[in-house]
């Protein structure tokens, strides 16, 4: 059965539930440090396709080239600077 909720209500479950996929901080990440994200922590999406959005993070060429190796649900990269 449908729910009516109020504004606050909305807030409170969009922050539990947010989908994280749009917001991953690529700026940061790409700023040619090592970084090591965790799978329901930094991403909550299959692991093969966060390595694909990062891949595709390299192909846009503004970014450098970037390293990365996966342990289970980890991804391990890296921007790398010329």
């Amino acid at each position: 059965m449908a729910t009516r909720l109020t504004d606050e209500q909305v807030v409170e479950l969009h922050l539990r539930h947010r989908i994280v996929q749009w917001h991953y901080p690529w700026d940061e990440w790409l700023d040619g440090s090592w970084w090591l994200i965790e799978r329901g922590i930094d991403y909550h999406i299959k692991t093969k396709s966060m390595r694909k959005l990062i891949y595709e993070k390299k192909k846009q060429g503004d970014k450098g080239f970037i390293t990365h190796c996966i342990t289970e649900d980890t991804i391990l990269f890296k921007r790398r600077v010329a």
